[in-house]
């Protein structure tokens, strides 16, 4: 099931080398995190456990422009675009 309410939020946008991730009322629970590009590329795809405090995600890789973070947990998904400068 793919909710439309957003539950997740980044703490910055654009970004430049960290994406902090706030996940309101997720506690003990696997988050999988994809990010992809403009073009729908993956380019980042990992497995995070949220324990209630902002999940950081390195990014300082990536080349400036748009991507889409898409957030993955039970029964929820969500895609939250930033801009990465």
């Amino acid at each position: 099931r793919t909710s439309t309410r957003q539950e997740s939020s980044l703490v910055s946008n654009p970004i430049s080398n960290q994406l902090i991730l706030n996940l309101s009322q997720v506690f003990d629970e696997q988050v999988d995190i994809a990010i992809f590009s403009s073009s729908g590329q993956i380019l980042l795809q990992d497995k995070y456990w949220a324990t209630g405090e902002p999940i950081n995600v390195t990014v300082k890789h990536l080349p400036e422009g748009v991507y889409y973070l898409q957030i993955i947990r039970k029964e929820m998904v969500e895609t939250i675009p930033f801009s990465k400068i």
